[in-house]
C-alpha cells in the first residue's frame, strides 16, 4: 500500500509513545519500529487498506468505510465528508497499540513477536462498532425524531449546543423556555438515542424557544443545571499530548510481578495471562476495555449484584442489549454491591491480581466505592490506574457536562468537522467517545510497557478534550467543490479533486461543484469507480453501513458472533 498514511501526523503521534518508524527499503508500506526508550528485537509495522493503492487518503476511507454515509444523517440530505481527518486518526491510534502491545508481549517473554499488521479500513470501521451492530438489525424509527437538528440558534447570533444527562432537567429547561411536554420529551427521546442513531433532530417549537438572548438562556441552564455551550466560540487549548502517564509515588523496591502474569499465554494474544478490572458506562471506558479483551487480557467488569441494568435497554437480542453486547464482548461480570463492605473486598481481592484498572466514573463516586486511585495504589503497587475523563473537572472554561457534543463544542469542532463556509455544527455520529476509549487503550498499553521496565504501576488519564485535540491536531484537508461525496446517476462518489480527474471529466480549472455533478450525471457510482480507477485515479463510491454489512470489501472486517460484530484491525505475529 502506499505509504501516504505515515505522513508528519502520523509521526507526530508516535513520537508521544516513544517510537520512530523508518520505511523498510523495497518494501512499500512496512516500517521498521524502533523504540527510543526499550531495547526490544526487530519489529516490523505492516499497513493495509481495501482497494490496495487506491484507498490512499482521508477521502477514500471515509466513504469506503461508511463515514461519510453515518456523518451526513445529521442533515438527511446525503452523505458528507467529516472536515477533521478522523480515519487517518484512526489508523494511527490502531498502529500504536498494536506496536505497544507487540512490545509489551516482547517485554514479558510471552510472545516472539516480530510483525505488527494494521488494517487502517478496519481501524476505522471499529470506531463505529457500536453503529455497525445496530444498523445490522434494520432502522429504528421511533428513537430518531421529527424536525431538523441541532445547534439552536438564539436571538442574538449565538448558535449552541444543550447538554444533560438527566431527562427531568432536559423538560425543566425547555418547559421554562415555553416548549410544551410532549415535544420537550420527544426531543429528549432523539437526544438520549444519538450515540446510537448518529441523529438528532427536534419539533421546530424547540427551536423557536431557542430564540432568546444567550443571556437568557444560560441564565435558565443554570437554574436547572443543563449544560449550554457556544459552538461557534471555540475554547482554545494549548494540550498536546493523547494522554497524560504519571508514575507512580510508590517509593518502596518494586513489587513482585503478579502471579497470573506468570502463565504462558495464547500465542497469538499479547495481553493473554493479564487481568483487567473495569469500572465504567457510556462509551469512552467500554471502548477501552474492548480493546484490551481483543488484545487478549481478561477483563471483569463491575456491576450491580443483579447485573448492569443496560444490558435489557433495547433493542434486545439472544437475552442482552444489543448496544451493551457491542461495547463488553469478550469481557466477564464481576457482579459485587460496591456499598457494602464485603462487596469492596472483593474488588479489591481481584484488584490486588490485576495489572489494570480502568474507570471513567466520576471523583465523586470512585471515592466512596473506595475505588479512587489512592486506595486502590495501597491494594497494588504494580497497578496502572486508568481513567477516562471528559475534560477537567477543575476548570470552569470547560463544560460540566463533558459529552461527546459538548466537548465538541466547547474545542471548535462545530467548526473543524464543517466545510469552509458552512454553519457550525457538531457531529451527531460519536466521534470523541470511541477516539477518547482508543487513546484511553493505547495510553494503557504505554503504562503497561513502562511497568515492564520499571516494576512500578502508574496513573494514566485521558479525555474526551484529548481526543478532540488529538483530532484537530491532524492536517485538516482542504476544501472544494468535491469536497463532499458528488452525486451521480445513481449513488455518490469521493473523488481527489486534481487535475487529471477535471481533464478526465472535461471541466475545467475554475469549474465548481456544479459542474462535477453535471459531469458524473451519466453514469452510476460503480461504473465510474471502476473507470477512473482503471485510469489511476483515487475514486470510491460511498458506502452506508448497510453496504459495509451486505458486502464488506475485506471479509477480515466482520465477525459473527451472537450478531455481527467488527474484528480488531491488527494482527501482531
Amino acid at each position: 500500500m502506499e505509504s501516504s498514511f505515515v505522513a508528519r501526523d502520523w509521526k507526530r503521534h508516535f513520537a508521544h509513545l516513544g517510537i520512530n518508524l523508518m520505511p523498510v527499503k523495497g518494501a512499500p508500506g512496512n516500517w521498521q519500529v524502533s523504540a527510543i526508550a526499550y531495547r526490544h528485537p526487530p519489529l516490523v509495522l505492516s499497513l493495509v487498506a481495501p482497494f490496495g493503492q487506491y484507498v490512499v487518503g482521508e477521502a477514500t476511507l471515509q466513504a469506503a468505510c461508511g463515514l461519510m454515509s453515518l456523518f451526513g444523517r445529521r442533515e438527511g440530505e446525503g452523505p458528507r465528508r467529516t472536515g477533521v481527518p478522523f480515519a487517518s486518526v484512526c489508523g494511527a491510534i490502531a498502529a500504536g497499540q498494536g506496536i505497544m502491545a507487540a512490545l509489551v508481549a516482547q517485554a514479558r517473554g510471552s510472545l516472539d513477536v516480530s510483525q505488527v499488521v494494521v488494517d487502517v479500513g478496519s481501524a476505522t470501521l471499529f470506531s463505529q462498532s457500536h453503529h455497525v451492530e445496530l444498523t445490522a438489525l434494520g432502522p429504528i424509527p421511533e428513537t430518531l425524531g421529527a424536525g431538523r437538528p441541532p445547534p439552536f440558534l438564539t436571538s442574538d447570533g449565538h448558535w449552541i449546543e444543550v447538554e444533560t444527562f438527566r431527562p427531568e432537567r432536559w423538560a425543566a429547561f425547555w418547559k421554562q423556555l415555553g416548549v410544551e411536554g410532549h415535544d420537550a420529551m420527544a426531543s429528549w427521546r432523539s437526544h438520549e438515542a444519538r450515540q446510537w442513531t448518529a441523529c438528532f433532530r427536534v419539533p421546530e417549537s424547540v427551536h423557536r424557544a431557542a430564540r432568546i438572548p444567550l443571556k437568557k438562556v444560560t441564565q435558565v441552564a443554570h437554574e436547572e443545571n443543563v449544560c449550554v455551550i457556544d459552538v461557534s466560540r471555540p475554547i482554545g487549548d494549548d494540550l498536546i499530548e493523547p494522554w497524560l502517564l504519571s508514575p507512580s509515588p510508590w517509593t518502596g523496591p518494586p513489587p513482585a510481578e503478579n502471579l497470573d502474569e506468570g502463565s504462558l499465554p495464547p500465542r497469538w494474544l499479547p495481553l493473554a495471562g493479564m487481568q483487567v478490572v473495569e469500572a465504567t458506562h457510556y462509551l469512552q471506558g467500554s471502548y477501552a476495555g474492548r480493546i484490551l479483551a481483543c488484545l487478549g487480557a481478561q477483563v471483569w467488569r463491575i456491576e450491580p449484584p443483579d447485573g448492569d441494568p443496560a444490558r435489557g435497554v433495547e433493542p434486545v437480542r439472544a437475552g442482552c442489549s444489543v448496544s451493551f453486547r457491542s461495547l463488553h464482548r469478550g469481557k466477564e461480570a464481576l457482579c459485587v454491591d460496591l456499598g457494602t463492605p464485603r462487596g469492596r473486598r472483593r474488588v479489591h481481592e481481584v484488584v490486588s491480581r490485576a495489572s489494570v484498572f480502568l474507570t471513567n466514573w466520576s471523583p465523586g463516586k470512585l471515592g466512596p466505592a473506595h475505588l479512587d486511585y489512592a486506595t486502590l495504589r495501597r491494594v497494588n503497587p504494580s497497578l496502572v490506574y486508568a481513567h477516562a475523563t471528559g475534560s477537567p473537572p477543575d476548570d470552569e472554561k470547560w463544560p460540566h457536562t463533558a459529552s461527546d457534543w459538548s466537548i465538541q463544542s466547547a474545542t471548535g469542532m462545530g467548526r473543524a468537522v464543517r466545510g469552509d463556509g458552512e454553519q457550525p455544527a457538531v457531529s451527531q455520529m460519536t466521534m470523541l467517545d470511541p477516539l477518547g476509549g482508543l487513546l484511553c487503550a493505547e495510553g494503557i498499553l504505554t503504562g503497561l510497557m513502562q511497568r515492564q521496565h520499571t516494576g512500578f504501576g502508574c496513573y494514566v488519564e485521558s479525555s474526551l478534550r484529548h481526543a478532540a485535540h488529538v483530532l484537530m491536531t491532524f492536517t485538516r484537508p482542504k476544501t472544494g467543490p468535491a469536497f463532499h461525496p458528488l452525486p451521480t446517476k445513481s449513488g455518490y462518489l469521493a473523488v481527489d479533486d486534481t487535475r487529471y480527474l477535471r481533464r478526465r471529466l472535461g471541466i475545467g480549472a475554475e469549474a465548481g461543484r456544479d459542474d462535477f455533478v453535471r459531469a458524473l450525471r451519466s453514469h452510476t457510482d460503480q461504473t465510474w469507480e471502476e473507470e477512473l480507477r482503471a485510469e489511476g485515479l483515487a475514486a470510491t463510491r460511498v458506502r452506508t453501513m448497510d453496504d459495509v454489512i451486505e458486502n464488506p470489501l475485506d471479509p477480515l472486517w466482520l465477525r459473527y458472533d451472537h450478531g455481527i460484530h467488527v474484528a480488531p484491525p491488527w494482527r501482531i505475529s
